[in-house]
């Protein structure tokens, strides 16, 4: 194993990727956090029905997530630039596509169709672009990933900032298929600019000079605890999406709901981007405990009110443990990595995250259709309370060693 280099810390990490790469890959990640709400949104204000926008967006979500380990191992057999450049084309093409079939009246069963076609072709921006860290990170110091992955989380966080903004306001001043058309826009852009960024060697330089370990490495007893997290993280994430939804509805002002996701993600992405400087002491399975805790308190609180106000100081709240849990279950998946196999395992936790989103939104958005945003709520805490337990599961088992890592040339 290559010992860190002298310096060799976050400046020259970052020095490696280079400046342009940052509003590349930042802008990249855009249409994820736009496409599930932006179907959301279009669907039910087109076709009336928020039971077949659930539906809709649920099929792009579970595809997304189903797909994303076997993009993950094409890009760690082949190498991320053909791979994301195929799937940002057909991307493009079927958000594209699902906007014209949902304009032209199209039966329900052509919407999940096309649906199922943009969530497998979904680019997978932010695994792909952690994987590329891991790379880059070689034979730097620790502290030097540490920041990669919670910038990381930042950046995602600021996408699902804007993402949401960005849908409720062009489909209020425009039209309701403008998000998922700017979706397919910037991924045809800023996802192919991506695709062929120098970086994208990075992300296979382990495997040219260590053999690339089984996969069966990739499923270890504490990596599957560590993917169940994520999928509870993607579960809030889609059961606050739905509720919010319900809550603002019912208020009369469905832009409500993006913001108050927004004052979340704002929270959150601001914890997330200062965890690197938390002590080497405060252990990442005690960063997730702490996390998990104050997230389910959070969830305990909103119950208490239907406020808009109050529910986005409760969601601010929210964000905070969010932002801590999100960056340490990324930080846990990339130190246990196989060699050769980051963009596998980013791409799995991103699929974990993408499932728990699916399933919540699709099972939620029927719960709230029928019994209203207060049962939404009870979603939320059963998910908080599963993410406690999950965090105290992984807290108790024993470490394993950091593997090896060779530097990148």
């Amino acid at each position: 194993m290559t010992e860190p280099a002298p310096g060799g810390g976050v400046r020259s990490l970052v020095a490696a990727a280079g400046l342009p790469y940052f509003p590349i890959a930042l802008f990249a990640r855009l249409p994820l956090a736009m496409t599930l709400i932006g179907s959301i949104a279009m669907i039910t204000i087109v076709r009336g029905s928020l039971a077949e926008a659930g539906a809709v967006s649920g099929v792009l979500g579970l595809t997304s997530a189903f797909v994303a380990s076997v993009i993950g191992i094409a890009a760690d057999r082949w190498g991320q630039r053909p791979v994301v450049l195929v799937a940002c084309i057909g991307n493009a093409i079927a958000l594209t596509s699902l906007v014209a079939l949902t304009v032209v009246g199209a039966p329900l069963w052509s919407l999940l169709l096309v649906a199922a076609a943009a969530g497998g072709t979904s680019p997978q921006i932010g695994p792909m672009a952690r994987a590329r860290w891991i790379g880059l990170a070689g034979g730097r110091s620790p502290a030097a990933l540490t920041w990669a992955m919670g910038y990381e989380s930042t950046a995602d966080e600021l996408t699902f900032i804007i993402g949401p903004l960005l849908v409720a306001l062009l489909a209020g001043a425009l039209f309701p298929a403008a998000p998922l058309l700017l979706a397919a826009l910037v991924t045809a852009g800023f996802g192919i600019a991506f695709a062929v960024h120098p970086t994208h060697a990075a992300a296979r330089a382990s495997r040219e000079t260590v053999p690339a370990g089984p996969v069966r490495d990739v499923f270890s007893p504490r990596a599957v605890v560590t993917l169940g997290g994520m999928v509870l993280m993607g579960a809030f994430w889609g059961g606050s999406l739905t509720t919010l939804t319900g809550f603002a509805s019912r208020a009369g002002h469905p832009a409500q709901a993006g913001l108050i996701y927004g004052v979340m993600g704002i929270a959150a992405g601001g914890v997330a981007f200062g965890a690197g400087l938390l002590p080497s002491r405060f252990r990442l399975t005690w960063r997730w405990m702490t996390g998990a805790g104050i997230l389910l308190i959070a969830m305990v609180g909103a119950s208490t009110s239907a406020d808009s106000v109050v529910l986005a100081a409760w969601y601010f709240g929210a964000g905070i443990g969010v932002g801590l849990t999100i960056v340490t279950l990324f930080s846990l998946a990339a130190s246990g990595a196989p060699a050769g196999r980051s963009s596998t395992v980013m791409t799995i936790m991103n699929a974990g995250m993408i499932l728990g989103q699916a399933l919540t939104t699709t099972v939620n958005s029927q719960l709230v259709a029928v019994r209203g945003p207060s049962a939404g709520l009870v979603t939320l805490i059963l998910v908080g309370a599963g993410m406690l337990a999950a965090a105290s599961i992984r807290a108790a088992m024993r470490e394993a060693p950091r593997p090896c890592r060779t530097a990148a040339p």
